[in-house]
């Protein structure tokens, strides 16, 4: 008999637990992202930046239809093409659609957790179409077989032992623990893939409906190159992403 989510996730919890790798980890990555971004929002000029944000977000989200209907009407005017899609399985079908009709092989991804929640990976997978992820904690999770376990440091559960070996394991380069030259040995491999690439998938961090612009944030250029230099370029976007302005 199969367990229970909850079963599986409690074990996986205790598993997490008893894990001396990943718990100092989370606590370097706590004292240095948590306390950051507390920090940051502290020394702002305008204490109630937030504030005004969300009730802008609000006010959007209320008059969503009109907004977005804006947005799909802006974003055709400059020869895009959208398609808003009521489950996974119809964004699926979609995306796996036009992959055939163009063609695809290769497709070279920034990292999007929409298209994780939704799984579109093995759903091109399964067309034989190779799926890359170019964001390096994503690429090191994806090289080793397993999954993410952290939605900004997705490898954190690693340490740098474990991903030198797999790297001399799956990149052929000899083995090293050093941070810099693996990330230039990832760097390298992933080159080859974005420039051999037919389709890019990203996600989308706000989607402004009076220009029919989306906005895209990289700290590692990586979307910005799974963007400009395959042919075609997916970008996948809750409905929540949307601004009535620029």
């Amino acid at each position: 008999m199969k367990p229970s989510i909850a079963a599986r996730y409690v074990e996986a919890a205790r598993e997490g637990m008893d894990n001396a790798c990943l718990q100092k980890s989370l606590r370097g990555l706590q004292a240095r992202y948590g306390r950051g971004a507390l920090d940051l929002w502290r020394a702002l000029p305008d204490p109630n930046l937030r504030r005004r944000v969300k009730a802008r977000r609000m006010e959007t989200l209320a008059h969503l239809d009109r907004v977005l209907a804006l947005l799909v009407e802006r974003i055709e005017a400059k020869g895009g093409h959208v398609f808003l899609a009521d489950t996974a399985a119809e964004a699926n079908s979609y995306i796996r659609d036009l992959a055939r009709a163009h063609g695809v092989r290769r497709v070279v991804k920034g990292k999007s957790m929409l298209s994780a929640e939704i799984g579109i990976d093995g759903v091109l997978a399964a067309e034989g179409i190779e799926v890359v992820e170019t964001d390096l904690g994503e690429y090191i999770v994806q090289l080793a077989g397993s999954s993410a376990s952290h939605i900004i440091a997705p490898c954190i559960h690693m340490d740098r032992q474990q991903i030198g070996r797999l790297f001399a394991d799956r990149l052929g380069i000899p083995y090293t623990d050093d941070p810099p030259t693996l990330t230039r040995a990832a760097r390298a491999a992933l080159r080859h893939k974005l420039l051999t690439a037919d389709m890019g998938l990203t996600g989308c961090n706000l989607a402004c409906a009076e220009t029919g612009q989306i906005a895209l944030v990289s700290n590692e250029g990586n979307i910005r190159m799974a963007t400009t230099l395959p042919k075609l370029h997916v970008a996948l976007m809750g409905l929540e992403r949307i601004t009535a302005t620029l």
